[in-house]
């Protein structure tokens, strides 16, 4: 679900906030958890992103 990309920011981004390093494997948990809960509330259903993310692959776009 999230690049290595994606988890670095996420990292920097933690550390930047709260002040401590976390590991890549919690970085990715946590930001797992928190694009479902932006997902859940904003009304995107698991189906429905994977219908993007489908989509998006098709066009030749690989950022999710």
């Amino acid at each position: 679900m999230l690049s290595s990309e994606q988890i670095e920011r996420f990292q920097l981004l933690y550390e930047q906030r709260f002040g401590k390093r976390i590991s890549q494997e919690r970085a990715y948990e946590l930001g797992t958890k928190l694009i479902t809960l932006v997902r859940l509330t904003h009304g995107i259903s698991p189906k429905e992103q994977k219908k993007r993310n489908e989509r998006r692959r098709q066009n030749g776009n690989h950022h999710d």
